[in-house]
């Protein structure tokens, strides 16, 4: 599947996943694999203070009123397009995964399993 998607394949639907016998568990692998594997993180090294910094504005249902959410809608705007725009998908999916009540994922659980491969510091300085 990894090789398939990487030569620029189409991805296939839940049901092709299904008949060729690939579970969601390999399809949550190869997207954290891909996600890890771009040559920056998807939501910016530069904005990883701003983005944490944001994060401890939430309460535990996600919930930070409408100042948090305003700077959250900045930081993102200030994402390149095409960051932007995969993030929009990887979202839609796991809005998708939380959805099926096959998956028993929350939201909260999809956030902990994602959230490594999209936001991490940059390196350090090697000065």
């Amino acid at each position: 599947l990894q090789e398939e998607l990487c030569d620029g394949g189409a991805p296939p639907t839940a049901g092709e996943l299904q008949r060729r016998g690939i579970d969601v568990h390999s399809c949550a692998t190869v997207l954290k694999r891909y996600l890890k594997a771009l040559p920056k993180p998807l939501l910016s090294a530069e904005l990883f203070e701003e983005f944490v910094e944001l994060a401890t504005s939430f309460n535990d249902q996600g919930e930070g009123g409408p100042l948090a959410t305003a700077k959250l809608r900045g930081l993102l705007r200030r994402l390149p397009r095409n960051n932007q725009r995969l993030l929009a998908f990887v979202l839609g999916l796991l809005k998708r995964c939380t959805a099926n009540e096959a998956s028993r994922m929350t939201p909260q659980s999809c956030a902990v399993c994602i959230s490594p491969t999209i936001l991490y510091p940059p390196p350090p300085d090697p000065k």
